[in-house]
């Protein structure tokens, strides 16, 4: 399967992560957001790296769009890993709450733009064929193949 359905479909799967959160949050304890969050970071965390790793270092970075959009998914990627450290310093359980519902809405917003030009991008400028390689070394990395 290609990279960039495969990266959808992971989209999808978190997206379901984000909504038992968004139900569940307002009643959780301090340390259950807090292992809520780790969850989360750590789904999110393989995510970035499997996109930063596979995705974003086999576009050429010659084309000014390709560059651009590159930095600021990737400097994305950097915002939300720190924002999940500032969840887990939180002392507050009504901050720590705001926090982690406010880093779930960024994150859609963020899926949102690389479903929309991203993913378009990559499709056009690596074509099937090397998406297919990139998919099955993505699917080798998370176990789901032998090759």
């Amino acid at each position: 399967m290609n990279l960039v359905n495969l990266l959808q479909g992971e989209h999808a799967g978190i997206r379901t992560a984000f909504d038992h959160t968004e139900k569940a949050a307002p009643a959780w304890t301090l340390s259950q957001l807090r292992e809520g969050a780790s969850l989360l970071e750590s789904l999110l965390l393989a995510h970035s790296a499997a996109e930063d790793q596979l995705l974003f270092d086999s576009l050429p970075p010659k084309h000014e769009g390709v560059r651009t959009t590159l930095g600021a998914m990737r400097d994305e990627h950097d915002r939300i890993a720190a924002a999940f450290r500032q969840i887990h310093a939180e002392k507050s359980i009504l901050e720590s709450r705001r926090l982690l519902l406010r880093i779930i809405a960024h994150i859609r917003d963020h899926f949102a733009v690389e479903e929309r030009v991203l993913f378009g991008l990559a499709q056009d400028t690596l074509g099937d064929a090397q998406l297919e390689v990139l998919g099955s070394e993505f699917a080798r990395r998370r176990g789901l193949s032998r090759a």
